[in-house]
């Protein structure tokens, strides 16, 4: 896999990571910040949200950013909240013109196992025609994100939901599942800890439209996946490497 090194300086802890398509950019959320790089994964800018603190995800509806955030327990549209009911880990987005509709996908911790909720993003409501009143288990009570990865058919765009499992010294797994948006059902996992050879927790998971990213916090880097076998296809450092 191919290695890079930028020049500029480090954004690190990134608990948020969206990819914006129109724009051909990648958005990493850390508290209120926002930093903002091409898709080369070239540093441009950071930004700052009001009313934001500890993002712990992010998703676009075209240019209309979505996060979700521990501060105040909501998911900010903008700046406008709907409150969630307990504290989120992941947000993505489903376009009306994707199989699953229009709506948000909300990740939430749970006991004992996370919840992957469907959201109205009109409304702020249920869809209670997902799962079981609105939601579904995920197999997993460490998630830390979900993005959809529409391939433009039905039949193989899925959700996928990423979990850092394990310890540290202990058999560290970091997994991504692969989860049917009608259904809700597992469809498949992959153990990125076994196909691609990462170790260290990943902040949050988006996509670029062909791959899967996820960004890993210690390591300050962001790496992209091939859905099909797990396989690294790039990896690119983003400046300098948290300190233990």
């Amino acid at each position: 896999a191919e290695k890079a090194f930028p020049c500029c300086a480090s954004f690190s802890g990134v608990r948020g990571l969206a990819y914006n398509t129109g724009r051909a950019q990648y958005f990493a959320g850390n508290g209120s910040a926002v930093g903002i790089f091409n898709s080369g994964l070239t540093f441009l800018r950071e930004e700052t949200l009001g009313g934001v603190s500890g993002i712990q995800g992010m998703t676009f509806d075209g240019n209309l950013l979505y996060v979700v955030h521990t501060g105040s327990g909501k998911v900010s549209k903008s700046f406008l909240a709907t409150t969630v009911t307990t504290r989120p880990t992941g947000i993505a987005f489903t376009p009306s013109t994707s199989a699953p509709g229009a709506a948000l996908w909300v990740l939430v911790e749970g006991d004992p196992l996370d919840k992957l909720l469907k959201v109205d993003p009109s409304t702020g409501a249920l869809i209670t025609t997902f799962g079981t009143g609105g939601a579904v288990d995920v197999p997993s009570d460490r998630s830390a994100g979900v993005t959809f990865l529409n391939t433009g058919n039905p039949a193989t765009s899925f959700l996928w939901v990423l979990s850092n499992e394990g310890e540290a010294f202990g058999g560290k797994s970091i997994k991504v599942y692969k989860v049917n948006p009608s259904t809700g059902a597992i469809a498949g996992t992959l153990n990125l800890s076994q196909t691609a050879m990462v170790f260290d927790d990943a902040g949050d998971i988006t996509n670029n439209g062909t791959d899967l990213v996820l960004y890993f916090e210690t390591f300050n880097d962001m790496v992209t996946i091939d859905p099909a076998d797990g396989s690294q296809v790039q990896r690119t450092f983003l400046g300098t490497t948290a300190m233990f």
